[in-house]
């Protein structure tokens, strides 16, 4: 890619979020739209997350949002298509724990399918650690302020 990406933080509207969960729906494992109603899931997001937003020519192309708290939960991370495998994932969640450790949160958690072993690596690589699982899904968690 030759544009460059601008990070952001809470810029997004709910309309933002919403066309680019539509564009991110099938890089899903299941696809998200057979989760939850995209439109719905975006204005839950701009009322109750933290956005960690990265943007090309003001088309949202990467998004990663989080739910505060002592243990913070990591309820979205997605890229474009165009965009996956260029470090956009890796800022936006060095730009998340940058915040969660500002903030003094202990770890964060997130969900993620047993079947998206792309993710699964990602995690790991950044010290995220099985917590539980069910069926087909497994809970990891990074402790904040460890692996420095």
């Amino acid at each position: 890619m030759t544009k460059s990406v601008e990070f952001k933080i809470n810029q997004a509207t709910a309309q933002d979020i919403f066309i680019h969960l539509q564009s991110a729906d099938l890089y899903f494992t299941p696809p998200l739209s057979q989760r939850v109603d995209l439109k719905k899931y975006s204005q839950k997001i701009i009322l109750h997350a933290s956005r960690f937003e990265a943007w090309v020519d003001q088309r949202l192309i990467g998004l990663m949002a989080i739910y505060d708290g002592d243990t913070a939960y990591i309820t979205n991370v997605s890229v474009l298509a165009d965009w996956q495998k260029s470090g956009v994932s890796l800022c936006l969640l060095h730009q998340c724990i940058d915040f969660l450790r500002q903030k003094k949160t202990l770890a964060v958690d997130l969900e993620v399918s047993k079947l998206n072993s792309i993710a699964i690596s990602f995690y790991e690589k950044n010290f995220f650690r099985e917590i539980s699982s069910t069926e087909h899904t497994m809970i990891m968690r990074l402790n904040i302020g460890e692996n420095q």
